[in-house]
């Protein structure tokens, strides 16, 4: 009797202790995998975010810089083209001047020379004048 006591007994025991690790080993299984989840989750996340801002990072850098290149660009074009123009306009200004002045001085002295030759000629033929009618 005692015998089957004892025997009932370890096989109670052995149930219950296999029943109590299984459950135990289950908690601590799921608490461990939860853990280990969170960790590996955080640490992907980690990961993935570092990518994923490099990324975004360069490609808003490029477009930054696409702009800010453009519009430096423009600005310099217009600058260039303005100190350009003004160059270009003082050194037109002076050519035109240049042949402007040669111009007019030739015919000036185109002017001024048949004025004195009408002059010499008047005054060479004194004679001639009072044919004319001017009296001398």
């Amino acid at each position: 009797m005692i015998m089957v006591i004892r025997v009932v007994i370890v096989m109670v025991t052995r149930v219950v202790m296999v029943m109590v690790t299984r459950v135990v080993m289950v908690m601590v299984i799921r608490v461990v995998m939860v853990m280990v989840i969170r960790v590996v989750m955080v640490m992907v996340i980690r990961v993935v975010m570092v990518m994923v801002i490099r990324v975004v990072m360069i490609m808003v850098i490029r477009v930054v810089m696409i702009m800010v290149i453009r519009v430096v660009m423009a600005i310099m074009i217009r600058v260039v083209m303005a100190i350009m123009i003004r160059v270009v306009m003082a050194i037109m200004i002076r050519v035109v001047m240049a042949i402007m002045i040669r111009v007019v001085m030739v015919i000036m002295i185109r002017v001024v020379m048949a004025i004195m030759i009408r002059l010499v000629m008047i005054t060479s033929s004194w004679p001639a004048l009072s044919i004319h009618g001017f009296k001398i």
